[in-house]
């Protein structure tokens, strides 16, 4: 079985191609990373593309800034990029782009499309990308003048394709409707599965029931639960003496891009912890409220993860403190390196949960994301289980206005159908 998967860190990307035996072991992973760059050069500006190990690929050079050297600047741009896409491909299927055939370049179209209702390709291909039939067809044209050029056999492949068309696949295979959120069921099942999970050590379980139930519970983006650290923690005591605890969130020049908090003033330079807007809620800050039990069990993970990191004399990276003066460490670290939590680790182990519990992830076009859908699944639960008030409910999960609050609202069939019946049951005394 082989997996292909598009991965995205912030404006760059590349594809993880993971090859699994019958039984659902994995036996490898490969990365296939192309990158194009761009330098000035004798007035013109030259595009280059390299390969995994950083190689510049001559041929593409050559065709870009020499041979099409007279085609305008943006047109040369995206033959490069029309070029990444064709040695990315090679990557993927390990093969190289003169001994293609013309089963790959059926392939090829696959890729392009972004979807693959034939498993002609891969068992699972999970790509962001889908692009139309015209701009299928405007890469197919760049490339072959580029193998023509290059004096490759399989040009003839290229050259003799026709079919660029989806429906030259037969019938598209349906994308399984991919819920938007996480429900209330499916996140008890996420708790057991972690409770039960023999993988995981009593450390990492704690983190990763704590990480979901702060985006699920407390309607978190994932952002703002990495960035967490010890001093945004502050005590509260209401009228009646109960102890609780408010959650501040907020931006840290320590902070990496995995860490950002959105809709929370962006740092710009030490002296922003001085400045009144950075204390100024809902700009500089947002906030969130924990009990005092919830509260305490993040404190326990935290004593019991730094306690190993001090046994094995390593040092947890710090956290800038809002005084500058002040120790601080952020709350979620990776198991081996005191390092804040990466993302992308949390979302492969996600990914992986999903699929193991039968919880919808897209198979073709990934267009909701693993992580935000446990927020999504907060704002449902306050509007359709609770039943609060939008306007209310805005307060909760921190958006300005009912308006931002209302992309949220996707309720599913069965939502839809329960509501109805008991409509139909209130207006049966009018009947």
């Amino acid at each position: 079985m082989i997996e292909i998967e598009e991965i995205k860190k912030g404006t760059s990307r590349y594809y993880k191609v993971s090859t699994y035996a019958n039984d659902n072991k994995l036996i490898s992973i490969r990365t296939v990373r192309y990158t194009l760059k761009s330098i000035p050069y004798n007035k013109i500006r030259c595009y280059m593309l390299f390969d995994n190990d950083g190689n510049c690929v001559e041929n593409v050079f050559n065709f870009i800034n020499m041979y099409k050297v007279s085609i305008a600047e943006t047109s040369r741009e995206k033959y490069s990029l029309y070029l990444r896409y064709l040695y990315e491909f090679s990557g993927i299927i390990d093969k190289d782009i003169s001994r293609f055939q013309r089963n790959d370049i059926d392939k090829f179209v696959v890729f392009l499309s972004g979807y693959d209702p034939n498993s002609s390709l891969a068992d699972s291909f999970y790509t962001y990308s889908s692009k139309s039939e015209e701009t299928i067809a405007a890469i197919f044209n760049v490339v072959k003048e580029y193998v023509d050029y290059c004096g490759y056999a399989s040009s003839k492949y290229f050259y003799n394709y026709r079919g660029i068309k989806r429906r030259a696949y037969g019938k598209q295979k349906a994308n399984t409707i991919c819920p938007k959120f996480i429900s209330l069921k499916e996140m008890e099942l996420i708790l057991n599965y972690i409770d039960n999970d023999t993988s995981l050590s009593k450390e990492a379980k704690m983190e990763y029931s704590l990480i979901y139930k702060l985006m699920f519970n407390k309607g978190l983006r994932i952002g703002e639960v990495l960035g967490i650290t010890l001093e945004d923690f502050e005590e509260i005591y209401n009228n009646d003496g109960e102890l609780y605890y408010k959650l501040y969130i907020r931006n840290r020049m320590s902070d990496s891009k995995d860490q950002r908090a959105k809709r929370c003033l962006t740092m710009d330079g030490q002296y922003s912890y001085n400045a009144p807007i950075y204390h100024r809620l809902d700009i500089g800050y947002q906030q969130v409220f924990l009990s005092e039990e919830f509260h305490d069990d993040i404190i326990e993970y935290f004593d019991v993860m730094s306690a190993r990191f001090k046994r094995e004399e390593k040092t947890l990276f710090k956290a800038d403190a809002i005084d500058g003066i002040s120790d601080n460490w952020y709350i979620f670290y990776n198991k081996k390196k005191p390092t804040p939590l990466s993302k992308d680790i949390l979302y492969n182990y996600t990914r992986e949960m999903f699929k193991n519990l039968n919880i919808h992830i897209d198979k073709y076009v990934r267009t909701n994301n693993l992580f935000h859908r446990f927020r999504h699944g907060f704002c449902m639960y306050l509007l359709y289980v609770e039943n609060i008030p939008p306007l209310q409910a805005c307060k909760l999960t921190r958006h300005r206005n009912a308006e931002g609050l209302a992309i949220y609202n996707n309720p599913t069939e069965d939502m839809l159908a329960e509501l109805m019946m008991q409509v139909e049951e209130g207006t049966e005394l009018y009947g």
